[in-house]
């Protein structure tokens, strides 16, 4: 008791709250409400925690008891607990270099389409440029200028959405489960797919559902 949790025995033989006092706030609710599921049903109790140790700081603890009701109505607990802060560290390592691999992935993956992607860019440029010089030519002609400046527009409006593509696929981010259309993220994904493969292939997409899922969208 002393090594795992820090506190003499005779602190918690008899009331258990100076132990208690010591969970962690993310904690504690979770925990309770185990242990009083546990008491009721008189089901063994599980559960991994964190407590706040007076001298080793944060400690991640795994616990297994079985609760026994006794004859004024109280509950015993028989079990034990033990130190899984290392395999926990590990652990977070682990999804600390699974993420780093995964992002190195990706800026591979950007590499691949920075090729198709630059093409489309100048594909958009060449239309803005080239509306720029007609609506010069067109300056005495407002319904035509007018047309000019919408081609304009148009070609802007999809270099930037072009680019809100890139930073949501290249950015660093957590897990984000949202409910989302796999229709909206399909139809995105053929878009970067076309700026990586030849135009005289021939894409063609029946996406028709509308069902929502849950999911991360940058995934």
């Amino acid at each position: 008791i002393v090594d795992i949790v820090g506190l003499n025995p005779d602190q918690v033989r008899d009331d258990a709250t100076a132990f208690y006092r010591m969970f962690h706030e993310l904690d504690i609710d979770s925990v309770k409400m185990s242990m009083v599921a546990s008491s009721r049903q008189l089901k063994t109790w599980h559960n991994r925690y964190r407590i706040h140790h007076p001298q080793k700081d944060i400690v991640w603890l795994e616990g297994h008891a079985t609760p026994e009701r006794l004859s004024d109505g109280s509950t015993q607990w028989f079990g034990y607990i033990w130190d899984i802060t290392a395999q926990k560290n590990e652990e977070q390592e682990k999804s600390r270099l699974i993420n780093q691999l995964n992002q190195a992935n990706k800026m591979q993956a950007m590499g691949t389409l920075a090729g198709g992607i630059a093409h489309d860019f100048n594909n958009i440029l060449a239309s803005i440029l080239g509306y720029a010089d007609l609506a010069k030519f067109n300056l005495q002609d407002p319904k035509q200028l007018h047309q000019d400046i919408t081609q304009i527009e148009n070609a802007a409006q999809r270099a930037s959405e072009l680019v809100k593509q890139i930073l949501a696929f290249s950015r660093r981010t957590e897990d984000s489960m949202l409910p989302i259309k796999p229709s909206i993220s399909l139809k995105e994904a053929v878009k970067l797919l076309r700026s990586t493969i030849p135009a005289n292939i021939e894409i063609e997409q029946k996406i028709w559902s509308k069902s929502y899922i849950l999911a991360d969208p940058t995934k």
